[in-house]
């Protein structure tokens, strides 16, 4: 546990709270040392409630508690109850890492679980390092893989395994000329590096790296751009809502007319309903929550799937995100108990081709976003549903045989 002399002192005196609120500092003992080993484990839930990332925020706090409830029904960790702290970061990452703060220092979580702000994420690297703080966050997008940040883990697929299913697939049906259509956010820029170095592999060609902005509301003019390109022979639209669904919307009065490619980041059941007839026929690579009844009947991820559904109710990729932060962490929580640097080694170590909503997850000390492509698939939009075409592992055998 690191203190500094002020910290051990006001320990001793026992008025911590007191000194460290007049220090403005919220604190510097470690939340595990500060936790009682027979109370509650208190993990920290920082959740978009409110504004424009309301929608993954709310899905992933209604499924931690109902998960959270779950386990603690049936004896918790060896006996201790979770107990969720939960805090609207309004979409801010300024409320944001003010939350994570008090939750980490006044509040003595244990770990955090569902950042969904790229920007956030990337401001409470610091406070997750210094405190020790295992994280497992519900973000996409962002550079925590290049290399690693300590105790800092991304449940969503990387985008080099969606780069990889994704135009492997497109090279098994010929397409080798491609259009790329991206948002400017971190989702997008952290992207864009990876496909192009499978396109390099593959001897692919993105014909055009077009960016755009994640506040548009009409994509008309973008689709113009990447329209008709010399040999172009497919476009790879690269987003995540809401406008990768007004791009879809507004596909054929663009008169875009190759085929259409999308990637994780619709990968939603929402997406098909949002958009309506326009969604039909374009192709999209993510998870399989949405196939899951149509997967080969030993694909180790139905039960786990079926599971999430039953207590969740519907194929919320965003929920099934923090369903599998909440399980990967009790299974190191009930192995090794509360101290965050044996969680993050067992988070390095065991998590191997483990089974869950996303997909399958290897870990390492070098990968801390391990969803492996084979578990993705390449889906299709037929008739307002999606359709499983490929499993990614039927996508990686047939091109690289």
């Amino acid at each position: 546990m690191r203190m500094t002399k002020l910290g051990r002192a006001a320990v001793a005196a026992a008025a911590t709270l007191a000194l460290l609120v007049m220090a403005g500092a919220y604190g510097s003992i470690s939340s595990a040392g500060a936790s009682s080993a027979k109370g509650p484990i208190v993990v920290g839930v920082p959740a978009a409630l409110s504004g424009g990332e309301a929608p993954i925020g709310q899905a992933d706090a209604k499924v931690a508690q109902e998960y959270v409830k779950q386990i603690n029904a049936h004896g918790g960790v060896h006996g201790r109850k979770i107990e969720l702290k939960i805090m609207d970061t309004k979409t801010s990452p300024t409320t944001g890492l003010l939350d994570v703060r008090q939750m980490i220092t006044q509040d003595h979580a244990v770990a955090l679980l569902g950042v969904t702000s790229t920007t956030l994420g990337e401001d409470i690297l610091p406070l997750v390092k210094r405190y020790k703080i295992p994280t497992l966050a519900d973000i996409g997008g962002g550079t925590f893989n290049h290399p690693p940040s300590p105790y800092f883990f991304k449940i969503p697929e990387a985008p080099i395994s969606v780069a990889e299913i994704t135009l492997d697939y497109m090279k098994e049906q010929g397409l080798t000329k491609i259009a790329w259509l991206g948002i400017d956010n971190g989702f997008g820029q952290e992207g864009l590096p990876d496909f192009r170095k499978v396109a390099k592999k593959n001897g692919q060609k993105l014909l055009d790296t077009l960016m755009y902005p994640p506040t548009s509301t009409s994509l008309t003019s973008y689709l113009e751009r990447v329209k008709g390109l010399p040999g172009e022979q497919a476009l790879l639209i690269y987003g995540i809502p809401p406008t990768a669904f007004i791009i879809q919307g507004e596909l054929a009065s663009a008169g875009i007319t190759v085929p259409v490619f999308q990637g994780n980041g619709v990968a939603l059941g929402t997406f098909p309903k949002a958009v309506g007839a326009a969604a039909n026929g374009v192709t999209v690579v993510g998870g399989n929550v949405n196939v899951y009844r149509t997967l080969p009947p030993h694909n180790r991820q139905r039960p786990v799937i079926k599971s999430f559904l039953k207590l969740y109710g519907s194929t919320n990729r965003f929920a099934g995100d923090m369903y599998d932060c909440v399980a990967l962490l009790v299974k190191a929580l009930r192995a090794v108990g509360t101290k965050g640097p044996a969680i993050e080694r067992y988070l390095q170590t065991k998590v191997v081709r483990v089974p869950g909503v996303t997909g399958v997850f290897t870990f390492s000390s070098k990968v801390h976003a391990g969803v492996l492509p084979s578990s993705l698939s390449v889906m299709r939009v037929v008739n307002g549903k999606f359709k499983l075409i490929e499993t990614g592992a039927k996508v990686l055998a047939k091109v690289h045989r």
